[in-house]
């Protein structure tokens, strides 16, 4: 059976990764902010929570499709994902 979407090369997905932890960690910034000042609590807490689950998911989405796409060895030091893709994967040497 033929897949709806096209799975996201390594580029992609960390470009989506990165957008996703860091509005992920501004949105929990924020709540705590509103909960700081006195704003609505439950505003606080919904921001602080929709922050920390996209957090994760940018997370997850890194660490599952950043991958070769040759040999599917990743190309990050877990838990950290990288900042930028190699050229080259370190551990088949095949350009990317």
């Amino acid at each position: 059976m033929k897949r709806p979407w096209k799975r996201p090369d390594c580029f992609r997905a960390l470009r989506v990764s990165d957008a996703l932890i860091y509005g992920g960690f501004g949105c929990a910034l924020l709540g705590c902010g509103v909960g700081y000042w006195d704003g609505p609590r439950l505003l606080a807490g919904v921001l602080v929570l929709a922050g920390v689950a996209a957090l994760l998911g940018g997370w997850v989405l890194g660490l599952r499709f950043v991958v070769c796409p040759h040999c599917g060895a990743p190309l990050y030091d877990f838990p950290r994902l990288p900042s930028t893709i190699p050229g080259y994967c370190p551990h088949c040497g095949k350009k990317l």
